[in-house]
């Protein structure tokens, strides 16, 4: 019977290298793994040292109700004359370190796209101002509003802002508006470098 014979040491050779050869593209799946990860942990991380957050801040309005404009507004939705309707609103930094970036104040919120008056007064007779300094800013004019509000800028740690802000019916005629109502409606306190709008509600009686 012949002898069947091992070529041994070939085996063994062959082995070796399958071996060398796994281990090599396991440590270069893995460092490809380990790199992709680091990236992705990286690219996070940034994320969040380029978020602007917030300052923490309180707001307050004198009277929600102040806009009660029942007895100017007609039975049939006419306003027979010009009419104002005022309050005090009061923007508070109570951050201990945090600056209030870009600050303004807006009937237009730009985080969300919501805006601040009902649509039933969303009409050519309405006006909505800001007064601060001695100067006059519209927030809605005609109807439309002014996206860019009044603009503040930045409140320091600590520091106050107390703005008065009126609501005006023009000269209307019936149809104008709807009488024997009232509208929850909204002004924003908005900090641009943030992207973030702090909110106050008031009422629109008609």
């Amino acid at each position: 019977m012949g002898k069947k014979t091992t070529n041994m040491p070939l085996l063994i050779a062959i082995a070796v290298i399958f071996s060398v050869v796994g281990a090599t593209g396991a440590w270069m799946w893995t460092e490809g793994d380990y790199s992709l990860g680091y990236s992705a942990g990286m690219a996070y991380q940034q994320s969040l040292v380029d978020t602007t957050k917030p300052a923490s801040m309180s707001t307050s309005i004198a009277s929600s109700t102040f806009a009660d404009f029942s007895s100017e507004v007609a039975a049939d939705g006419s306003v027979s004359a010009e009419i104002d309707k005022s309050t005090n609103i009061t923007i508070t930094n109570d951050d201990d370190d945090r600056t209030a970036g870009d600050v303004s104040v807006i009937l237009y919120n730009p985080v969300n796209d919501k805006e601040g008056l009902d649509d039933d007064l969303e009409v050519d007779s309405t006006e909505y101002t800001v007064i601060s300094g001695g100067g006059a800013y519209k927030l809605v004019h005609d109807g439309e509003y002014i996206t860019n509000g009044f603009v503040i800028g930045d409140i320091p740690p600590g520091g106050e802002w107390t703005i008065h802000q009126k609501m005006t019916l023009e000269i209307a005629s019936a149809g104008t508006y709807e009488d024997g109502q009232s509208y929850a409606c909204h002004v924003y306190v908005y900090q641009g470098d943030a992207d973030y709008s702090d909110v106050i509600d008031f009422t629109v009686a008609t």
